[in-house]
């Protein structure tokens, strides 16, 4: 019986970092576009980066959800960090389908090692 109780050693995960439980109120767009990650922390992560990108690039993001004015839009452009050229033009209503445009190109065609996201409303 001396070997029983108090403190187990080793057992669990090791920590990855400060843990919270939070409730979060967000559009179904959102949800949508989280659901997408496996986890939610990859989203954030993934977000996060975006921010940092575009703040880098002297750009600042605004409420995702918003929509631009009637008539009007936001363009991304794929720009070849090489040559300067536009490879690649899409036009969306919200930043939020512009994240999510970035996220699947750089998934699927565009590495960004090689090529910048810019977007800018017209």
């Amino acid at each position: 019986m001396a070997g029983r109780g108090g403190k187990r050693e080793g057992a669990g995960r090791k920590k990855a970092g400060v843990i919270r439980k939070v409730s979060v109120n967000m559009p179904q767009e959102f949800w949508d576009y989280a659901d997408s990650f496996e986890t939610f922390t990859d989203c954030v992560k993934e977000l996060w980066a975006i921010n940092n990108e575009l703040s880098n690039q002297n750009q600042f993001t605004h409420t995702p959800e918003k929509t631009t004015k009637s008539g009007a839009g936001i363009v991304l452009k794929v720009i070849d960090k090489e040559t300067l050229d536009i490879v690649w033009v899409g036009k969306y209503e919200t930043e939020l389908q512009v994240w999510k445009a970035i996220k699947e190109l750089k998934e699927k065609n565009f590495n960004p090692d090689y090529f910048d996201f810019v977007y800018s409303a017209t």
